[in-house]
C-alpha cells in the first residue's frame, strides 16, 4: 500500500490569491515537495470543516491555484497581520495541531524574561507606557525607547535621548517614514509621546518603555544582532544563523523592512572588527546561549514553538542586552549578506520540523492502537465509554470577503455524530480513534488551563 505524504498547513492572511510572504510560501511548497510532503497555504475562509477539507493554495506556472486539500496533519500558524473576528475564533478553537503556540504580547515577553534568573542579567529596564513612568525613565536614563506593544517591522518605535539640556526624538511612523523633532523639556516630551502613541497605535496595543542602549558601534547608525534560533528536522533547537543590522543614520532602530539605507552585515568579521577576534567569538557564544535560555523558559511558560527571531544589542563595552523576541522572523537578513546555508536551513527547517511532528503523531496513535488491541475485551469495553469523543457543534462565524479587508463568510457546523462502531456479531468491537487527537503541544495546553501563572494569552493573537 502507498505511503500516505505528512500534509503541511501554511495558515496565514490572504486577499484573494495575494499572500503576505508570497516568496518564503512558495519555498515551503517546493522543499515540502523536495522533502515528501503535501504543503499548501490557506486561511480561515478555506476550512470545510464539515467535510473535513482545506481550499488549498499552491503555486504553479499559472500563479497561485487553489484544489481540495485534505486535512493538515500539521498546521504552521503564519499569520503576522489582519486578525479579524473570524480569525480570534479559529486560532481559539482546537481545530488542528499547530507547530507553533500562540505568543504574547512583547510587554509581557519581556515580563517574564525579567523575573527568570535564567534570562534577567539580559534585559534592560523596561516598564508599561505610562505618564508617571516615562517621566521615571527620563530622569534615570540619558537614552530610551518607546515601543508598540505587538508591534512589528519597526513601525511606531521612538527613540528619545537627552542632549544638553534638550530632548532629541526621532519615531518611526506606521507608513515606516522618519519623524525629527527637538524637544525643550520633559513636559513637551511627555505631551509629544502621548500624541503618538494615539496616532500610532497598533491594533489598539499599548506601548512600553525600554532603557537604552548605546549600540552605535558605527557614527549616528543603530546596530544590533539577529540571531535565528529554530527547530530542526529531528525536533531539536539550533542556531541556524546570526547576522547584524544597521539602521538608516538617525533611524530609532534597525529594522530593515521599508528602511532605505538600511544594511545586513556579516555576524562576526563585524564584531571582530570592534573587539578583537578573541572577544567577538565570545560574544558569539554567549549570543548562543541567550537563545538557548530564551527557548528553555518560553517552553516552560508559555508552550512549543519552533523558531524564534531573536534581536540582541552588543553595547560598546561588549555587553550583550536582549532588546525582543520575534515568534513569527524573518529569514530574508540571511540571504541580503549571501551566507546561503543559513538562507537554505532558514527555509528548510520549519518543513522539516512540521514533518517530524507529523511522524510523533502517526507513532502516537499506532502505539496507542496497538496497546488497545491487546487489552481483553472487556477491558477495550471500558475504553471505549471512557474515551469516546464529545462532539459539539462548531460554527465559526466569518466576516466579509477579502476584497472589502475581510475574510469571506464561511459557517460550516459539524454535525453531531456518534463516534465508534457497534459490536460486531462475532463479539469483536473496534475503537474508533479521534481524527484530531491531541497536538504537539497538548500538554503545555493542559498545564497552563490549571496554571494561574501562566503567561499565556486567549486573548491576544500570535504576534
Amino acid at each position: 500500500m502507498k505511503q500516505r505524504h505528512p500534509v503541511i498547513g501554511i495558515f496565514t492572511y490572504r486577499k484573494g490569491t495575494w499572500f503576505t510572504e508570497s516568496f518564503v510560501f512558495r519555498q515551503w511548497v517546493e522543499i515540502g515537495r523536495k522533502l515528501g510532503a503535501n504543503v499548501y497555504v490557506f486561511n480561515e475562509s478555506d476550512i470545510r470543516l464539515r467535510h473535513r477539507q482545506i481550499r488549498g493554495f499552491k503555486f504553479t506556472r499559472s500563479g497561485w491555484t487553489a484544489a481540495i486539500e485534505p486535512w493538515p496533519d500539521i498546521v504552521i500558524d503564519r499569520r503576522r497581520s489582519n486578525w479579524n473576528a473570524a480569525f480570534r475564533i479559529m486560532r481559539n478553537r482546537s481545530l488542528f495541531p499547530y507547530a507553533n503556540d500562540k505568543f504574547v504580547l512583547k510587554s509581557k515577553a519581556l515580563e517574564m524574561f525579567s523575573a527568570d534568573e535564567r534570562t534577567a542579567r539580559w534585559l534592560p529596564k523596561t516598564m508599561l507606557y505610562s505618564e508617571r513612568n516615562l517621566r521615571s525613565m527620563l530622569a534615570t536614563y540619558p537614552l530610551i525607547y518607546a515601543k508598540p506593544s505587538n508591534g512589528t517591522g519597526g513601525m511606531g518605535v521612538v527613540r528619545i535621548q537627552a542632549k544638553q539640556g534638550r530632548y532629541e526624538v526621532w519615531g518611526r511612523k506606521r507608513s515606516f517614514g522618519l519623524r525629527n523633532v527637538r524637544l525643550r523639556h520633559q513636559g513637551e516630551v511627555v505631551r509629544w509621546l502621548a500624541h503618538w502613541t494615539r496616532s500610532q497605535r497598533i491594533r489598539n496595543g499599548s506601548f512600553v518603555l525600554q532603557q537604552g542602549i548605546d549600540t552605535e558601534l558605527l557614527p549616528e547608525r543603530t546596530a544590533d544582532a539577529r540571531v535565528l534560533h529554530q527547530k530542526n528536522g529531528e525536533g531539536k533547537w539550533v542556531t541556524t544563523g546570526m547576522a547584524i543590522r544597521v539602521g538608516t543614520p538617525r533611524s530609532p532602530n534597525s529594522n530593515l523592512a521599508g528602511q532605505r539605507g538600511s544594511a545586513a552585515l556579516p555576524f562576526l568579521p563585524f564584531m571582530e572588527k570592534h573587539f578583537g577576534l578573541e572577544q567577538a567569538k565570545a560574544i558569539e557564544e554567549e549570543c548562543r546561549c541567550v537563545a538557548q535560555r530564551l527557548t528553555e523558559v518560553i517552553e516552560d511558560k508559555i508552550g512549543s514553538l519552533f523558531e524564534l527571531g531573536i534581536d540582541l544589542a552588543v553595547d560598546k563595552a561588549g555587553k550583550i542586552w536582549l532588546l525582543e523576541v520575534n515568534p513569527k522572523p524573518s529569514r530574508d537578513l540571511f540571504r541580503k549578506i549571501g551566507d546561503t546555508e543559513a538562507y537554505r536551513n532558514a527555509l528548510t527547517y520549519p518543513i522539516a520540523y512540521a514533518m517530524y511532528l507529523a511522524r510523533q503523531r502517526k507513532e502516537k496513535a499506532m502505539h496507542k492502537i496497538v496497546q488497545i488491541h491487546d487489552q481483553p475485551r472487556e477491558k477495550i469495553a471500558v475504553l471505549e465509554l471512557k474515551e469516546k469523543p464529545v462532539q459539539v457543534e462548531i460554527q465559526v462565524q466569518q466576516e466579509k470577503p477579502p476584497s472589502e479587508q475581510q475574510v469571506e463568510q464561511q459557517q460550516e457546523p459539524v454535525q453531531e455524530r456518534e463516534q465508534g462502531q457497534q459490536l460486531k456479531q462475532d463479539g469483536e468491537q473496534q475503537r474508533l480513534l479521534p481524527v484530531n487527537g491531541p497536538g504537539p503541544n497538548a500538554k503545555h495546553e493542559e498545564a497552563h488551563k490549571s496554571h494561574p501563572l501562566s503567561y499565556r494569552s486567549t486573548d491576544a493573537p500570535a504576534s
